[in-house]
């Protein structure tokens, strides 16, 4: 196993494991900073972006695209059981296909009740990363998901919680975002607004 993959695979099981912190937000920008690699932009500008924000030990750290999509595959694995926040965030991180639609399918039929904390973060990303992929793939999910999601998002945002700092914050992500996703689901023209 080389270097890369086995910091890889130790970052995934702690975070899998509950650790937080900046461990999700550390995993999810190498995972990205080696999607933009592997698309082909700026080596150095890329190593310039990530060698500002992450810590010293991750300098010039890289994963394979194989190690990318494996930790994406567990998290998702993760994610059907367990739909925490963190795991969603760090899944989609790199917009990858399988993450979108994972957690497209979590919002329809979840294995338990969400947060408003969860469905704020799946909310953000899917609003950047879903109308594309079904403007480039009518069939990215089936035409009875884009109903049931378009229906449960609505549902959303009339879900009301507690006054607390956190589920204040959660719902006004929900009212940012619910509207533009519901949308650009219904086919609707205008921009949308990165998280």
């Amino acid at each position: 196993m080389d270097d890369s993959r086995e910091i890889a695979l130790t970052l995934l099981n702690r975070l899998i494991a509950g650790e937080r912190d900046d461990l999700p937000w550390h995993l999810a920008l190498l995972l990205e900073k080696s999607f933009r690699l592997d698309r082909g932009d700026d080596f150095e500008e890329v190593e310039g972006d990530y060698r500002r924000i992450l810590p010293h030990e991750f300098d010039n750290l890289r994963f394979s695209s194989e190690t990318s999509r494996e930790i994406i595959a567990t998290l998702c694995a993760e994610i059907s059981r367990n739909p925490d926040h963190y795991l969603i965030s760090t899944s989609l991180s790199t917009g990858a296909d399988l993450a979108i639609r994972t957690v497209s399918k979590i919002l329809i039929d979840p294995p338990r009740q969400l947060s408003l904390c969860e469905y704020a973060i799946a909310l953000s990303y899917l609003t950047k990363f879903l109308p594309s992929r079904i403007n480039k793939d009518t069939e990215f999910l089936q035409k009875y998901e884009l109903e049931r999601l378009t229906l449960v998002v609505k549902e959303i945002q009339n879900v009301l919680g507690d006054e607390t700092n956190e589920e204040k914050s959660a719902r006004d992500t929900i009212g940012q975002f619910a509207p533009q996703l519901l949308k650009s689901l219904a086919g609707g023209p205008g921009p949308i607004t990165k998280n």
